[in-house]
């Protein structure tokens, strides 16, 4: 089991200093590596069919509309599901949640793990981010001892990548980005974008998680 993870807005809470209000953590899961190559094979065409070169990366934030369109569209009948967490930070009142913003981003990846009722277990997880050794080694053993026990094992490995090199990462950004434009906006562009998304979210292992 393979699951990709990455985020969307940011995990500072500086409202007034343009923090953005929602944070969205997305994980894209596959129960094996046949599936996951065959997404990051369609994500390699759609590019190439695109006219982009083999190294640009899709970010939804760097998207245009269309693009982001497109891109869901290719994708939403792919075999993989998601487990994400979606935040309104301005409900959060943990001063230390508040005043860590790099506990709280670690917080909200492990909560998204940690609730997913059995969907995901033994897997590789690649996370974006080059991250120091010291930062990967220390986030290692904050997971390992949150979401590992005796009787289940969340996750064998963990690994941190660069987005550029990484379609499946681009994925989960593409679908974070595509998630927190809809709870934030509710335009008609990002109820559009979430339509086509249905495909996955209505996948039986799928959850869109709004934390309280």
């Amino acid at each position: 089991m393979l699951a990709f993870i990455d985020d969307s807005g940011d995990p500072g809470f500086k409202f007034k200093n343009g923090s953005t209000t929602h944070f969205v953590i997305a994980t894209c899961v596959f129960k094996n590596s046949v599936d996951a190559e065959s997404a990051s094979e369609r994500i390699r065409e759609f590019r190439r069919k695109l006219g982009f070169n083999e190294y640009e990366e899709f970010k939804f934030n760097k998207s245009n509309n269309k693009i982001r369109q497109s891109f869901i569209e290719e994708i939403s009948n792919l075999n993989f599901f998601i487990r994400t967490i979606v935040i309104d930070k301005t409900r959060i009142y943990s001063e230390f949640l508040i005043s860590n913003p790099q506990n709280f981003y670690q917080y909200a990846i492990k909560k998204v793990l940690q609730n997913s009722n059995g969907t995901i277990l033994n897997a590789h997880i690649k996370i974006d981010g080059v991250l120091s050794k010291r930062y990967r080694q220390t986030f290692d053993v904050y997971l390992r001892n949150s979401l590992n026990s005796d009787e289940v094992k969340t996750f064998y490995k963990f690994s941190a990548v660069n987005s550029k090199n990484d379609q499946l990462i681009q994925l989960a950004d593409m679908v974070a980005g595509s998630t927190r434009r809809y709870f934030e906006k509710h335009d008609d562009h990002s109820r559009k974008i979430w339509e086509s998304l249905s495909p996955i979210r209505n996948h039986e292992n799928s959850d869109i998680w709004e934390y309280q």
